[in-house]
């Protein structure tokens, strides 16, 4: 978000946004050697690496269904020896013949143990889940991305546009004038910045309009035209307001013209450089008036999203394209430790970064909003994208945060995990019910209690099992997150 400066032969991506003055380029790649190309070409292979997810359900269906079958065709097989070596009395039978006692008891078993529950274990789960996930403005694509999104345990994000705004704006401001002059000093930055469309220029003008409103000043009403503005690349602007000589720049442009810096606004200077800001001074008459800390801001729940990701086990890295200083700074703020922060990161930096983490072992969830972020969001197992970035990257992405809040990254975590726990739960249920009822059907207890099962009422007691798997799905329509309070 924050303007670069540029030199000639620098290298710049086309689509490059010019803030002010005029360039000349020359076109040094086309076709399948321009950066977006070698972006689809890392998106491309990613998704062809990525090993399928198999389907829980699936492996336990495999080794289930067999098991039925063969445990109906052993009960038959069995009862009908019974029958025939004579060890079944005449009174058992009540005059059937040894075929249809014997079915009955094997017809019961293929029924209970019918895996009709466990078919609506994982689909009714995922169904009531992904609704729930869709009201707390979490979208999965898909049931697939719920297992490997419950099994997150390190989370790459993105910096700007995901822990910050994406926005320039003042962090703080500091008068370093007479008590009065405050409003004097805002009211002549903002007539000299308000027509400039550079980001840095708006950041001064919307925040000096804002504190002269927070005044109860009028005078933010009333654009003064100044007289003889002049602007210098890359340091700043001047010109005369009210007969006043004003100036608003860095460093460097108050050197030029010529403006004292004290020992003591030195060290703000220095203080606010190191957090990260882009230090910027505000001159009247020759004499400096005031300082302001311009920043990339960021978004309010990004620090607690970063420490109830911690708190729950899940290690957070930042990668970003931004320069050492800025993203350390950030760092510092959201609580992610200098070793886990890269930056000046290129797009297969990101590539790479995410691929040695999975190398080690971790499921990665990668947290990102532009086209740069892409094919670190395919390559990561759970692709999560911010609802207002590019359309490249939520294309991309496997999990879509539509109210743009990284906060939501702990909600796609907590409710994949409610989710994938609901699953597994209804699996045991399913699995216990059928595995309890077939000896039950089979007639085991019957040469003792002369307790059978008979077919319809075990057509009955299947339909119960699924409906019970069905109740405890839809009991996933109470989940409330409860780091919700932590976070937002």
């Amino acid at each position: 978000s924050m303007p670069v400066y540029h030199v000639e032969n620098d290298t710049v991506i086309a689509g490059t946004v010019m803030v002010e003055g005029t360039a000349y380029a020359r076109v040094t790649s086309t076709g399948s050697g321009t950066v977006i190309s070698k972006i689809v070409r890392l998106m491309e292979k990613a998704q062809g690496g990525k090993a399928p997810i198999q389907h829980f359900a699936d492996r336990i269906s495999a080794a289930f269904v067999p098991f039925v079958l063969a445990a109906s065709a052993l009960t038959l097989t069995t009862w009908l020896l019974l029958c025939w070596s004579g060890r079944v009395p005449p009174g058992w039978t009540d005059g059937e013949s040894a075929g249809v006692f014997s079915a009955r008891f094997a017809v019961s078993t293929l029924v209970i143990a019918c895996p009709c529950a466990l078919g609506l274990a994982a689909p009714t789960a995922v169904m009531v889940g992904t609704g729930v996930g869709a009201r707390n403005g979490v979208l999965f694509k898909g049931g697939d991305v719920l297992e490997a999104t419950a099994k997150v345990d390190c989370v790459v994000v993105d910096k700007t546009g995901t822990l910050t705004k994406g926005e320039c704006g003042v962090e703080g401001w500091r008068h370093l004038g007479s008590k009065g002059g405050e409003e004097d000093v805002l009211y002549y930055a903002w007539c000299l910045e308000v027509s400039s469309e550079h980001p840095l220029a708006r950041a001064v003008a919307e925040h000096c309009r804002g504190r002269l409103e927070d005044m109860g000043s009028e005078r933010g009403e009333n654009v003064h035209t100044p007289e003889g503005w002049r602007g210098v690349t890359g340091m700043g602007v001047e010109g005369t307001i009210n007969k006043k000589k004003v100036a608003v720049g860095n460093r460097a442009f108050m050197e030029l013209l010529g403006v004292k810096i004290p020992p003591k606004v030195e060290s703000l200077l220095r203080e606010m450089e190191f957090k990260g800001q882009t230090a910027i001074m505000v001159s009247v008459d020759g004499k400096l008036q005031a300082i302001c800390g311009i920043s990339d801001q960021l978004k309010p729940d990004s620090a607690l999203a970063v420490r109830t990701l911690q708190s729950m086990g899940v290690q957070c890295w930042m990668v970003t394209g931004d320069n050492e200083r800025t993203a350390h700074a950030i760092g510092e703020m959201v609580g992610i430790p200098k070793a886990n922060i890269v930056s000046q990161a290129l797009p297969e930096t990101k590539v790479r970064e995410v691929s040695r983490l999975q190398g080690e072992g971790r499921v990665v969830a990668m947290v990102g909003d532009g086209i740069n972020d892409s094919p670190a969001l395919v390559q990561a197992d759970v692709g999560i994208a911010i609802g207002a970035g590019t359309e490249i990257a939520v294309e991309a992405a496997s999990v879509v945060l539509v109210r743009s809040a990284v906060s939501d990254v702990v909600v796609a975590i907590e409710l994949s995990r409610a989710i994938f726990s609901r699953i597994k739960l209804n699996f045991v249920w399913a699995l216990g019910y059928n595995t309890l009822m077939i000896p039950v059907a089979a007639g085991a207890m019957y040469p003792w209690w002369r307790v059978a099962l008979p077919p319809w009422l075990a057509g009955l007691a299947m339909a119960l099992s699924s409906v019970s798997v069905v109740l405890s799905s839809l009991h996933l329509k109470l989940w409330n997150n409860r780091r919700r309070v932590e976070v937002v």
